[in-house]
């Protein structure tokens, strides 16, 4: 078996295909930024770290299935905020269907997106760095409404107040609170 350096390009690749089906090409440009971005949970609930540590897993997994050797270096580098969201999206939705060959993580991580306010403004040309910046910087500072407002996981109705859950209970509260419109 032959094992190569860890492959960080298409490792990225890799997330991107586990969210994007084609449908959403013309949001690389945010894809890459969120890439970038480091996932800071500073600001957040202690328990948070578990989703940079689960998003940092995701390489593992990947140089898993591709042989791609992984050092300690590679596993040391932050989590991305990709990563965060991707590795949330795959976890809701393995949680809510558990269905294997079913699941869609695209449709949670695109709903996360729009939640923060990341959509067709962002697409293609109309991309904004500084708009980026505020909507995910607003989200790690903690800056969010009751509702999840200015998070990912906002809720029509949510059972808790968002502010004062980690980012686990507040994507289950959302997931929840969805159930009950779908």
């Amino acid at each position: 078996m032959r094992y190569d350096k860890f492959d960080w390009s298409g490792y990225f690749e890799w997330l991107v295909d586990i969210v994007d089906d084609g449908e959403h090409d013309d949001m690389l440009p945010v894809l890459s930024y969120l890439w970038k971005k480091e996932f800071d949970y500073s600001n957040l609930k202690p328990l948070d770290k578990n989703r940079a540590s689960d998003g940092i897993a995701l390489r593992e997994h990947y140089a898993e299935d591709y042989n791609c050797k992984i050092t300690q270096a590679d596993i040391d580098e932050p989590c991305s905020v990709l990563e965060c969201l991707v590795r949330l999206a795959v976890d809701i939705e393995n949680h809510v269907t558990g269905i294997p060959g079913e699941e869609r993580p695209d449709i949670w991580f695109w709903k996360f997106l729009e939640n923060l306010g990341i959509d067709e403004r962002c697409e293609g040309r109309g991309y904004d760095k500084g708009y980026l910046d505020q909507c995910i910087d607003t989200w790690l500072n903690g800056d969010i409404s009751k509702h999840g407002r200015r998070s990912p996981f906002r809720c029509k109705n949510p059972n808790v107040n968002m502010r004062k859950k980690d980012i686990w209970m507040q994507a289950m509260a959302m997931v929840n609170d969805r159930m009950r419109y779908w």
